[in-house]
């Protein structure tokens, strides 16, 4: 619809789908709503504004960012005025991180370095090391590297305190591609090989997809246009290999298509963008 014109047989075929879609998304608003009105019934407020958060992750997930932003600041509502920090913590990051997708970096920021606060008086590492994880992405959109690398340094020293081998894989891709980024392409490398090597191991398929992708990318940044082919192949062969990740799926193939483009393969471009926009459509 918008590129050509739809015959009515097929809008009679393609609406119900969509309304069984919009109805699924409905339900299970509503459903966490009802589930956070039945916490806070019983006095159950943590479990209430996890239930909050949950409704504001649906919203998010389909791109309602608005409404994900109005959960999640009825959610911090009610943790702020809980003893235990962790709810609000939880409130915090949800929120930081959307305000970082919408280039609000002053707010986004604010609510991370508040629930890094929050994280080490209550001897939180896990939320510490979101945190910090979250504070160098916002250097990263501000293209501060020194600051970006700082608080990438002391996630990834939190998480080998604590043991936690998956995030220390997820900061070493996220090191990689920010030196990808920034043009350090000799340091990149062996960051997100470590992460490669992590993910492969344990078995992270959507975690090794995306570091392949980013693989691939600096591959082509190199010029070394085979090698960036290989890694966007071997990113596709492991999410049809796992579970529907259709984001990321599109993203990787609508990088192979760009190499396609620079390489003058157009025919091999348009296949990807077609599948790409396929995936696009069918997910919403």
């Amino acid at each position: 619809i918008g590129k050509h014109e739809v015959p009515v047989a097929a809008l009679r075929r393609r609406l119900a789908p969509a309304i069984r879609e919009i109805t699924r998304h409905l339900d299970e608003i509503f459903a966490a709503y009802v589930d956070a009105l039945e916490c806070a019934e019983r006095d159950d407020r943590a479990q209430a504004v996890r239930k909050l958060l949950e409704a504001g992750q649906i919203e998010n997930e389909v791109g309602r960012v608005v409404e994900a932003g109005a959960w999640f600041a009825v959610a911090l509502e009610i943790a702020e005025e809980l003893q235990d920090r962790r709810p609000e913590v939880e409130a915090l990051l949800a929120l930081a991180g959307l305000n970082k997708f919408l280039g609000l970096y002053d707010d986004s920021s604010r609510q991370y370095e508040r629930a890094l606060a929050l994280s080490r008086a209550e001897f939180n590492p896990s939320g510490a090391i979101a945190a910090c994880i979250g504070l160098g992405g916002v250097e990263v959109e501000l293209g501060q590297w020194l600051g970006a690398q700082a608080w990438y340094q002391r996630a990834l020293r939190l998480a080998e305190t604590a043991g936690d081998a998956t995030t220390v894989a997820r900061i070493h891709h996220a090191t990689g591609e920010f030196l990808r980024r920034r043009g350090d392409f000799a340091a990149a490398e062996p960051e997100l090989r470590l992460a490669r090597d992590a993910f492969e191991e344990a078995g992270e398929t959507r975690e090794l997809a995306r570091v392949l992708c980013t693989l691939g990318l600096l591959d082509a940044d190199l010029g070394m246009s085979s090698r960036a082919a290989s890694a966007f192949r071997e990113a596709l062969a492991w999410l049809r290999n796992g579970k529907e990740h259709v984001e990321l799926e599109v993203f990787v193939r609508y990088h192979f298509a760009k190499l396609h483009v620079e390489e003058g393969r157009f025919l091999e471009a348009e296949d990807e963008i077609r599948r790409a926009e396929e995936f696009a459509i069918s997910a919403n």
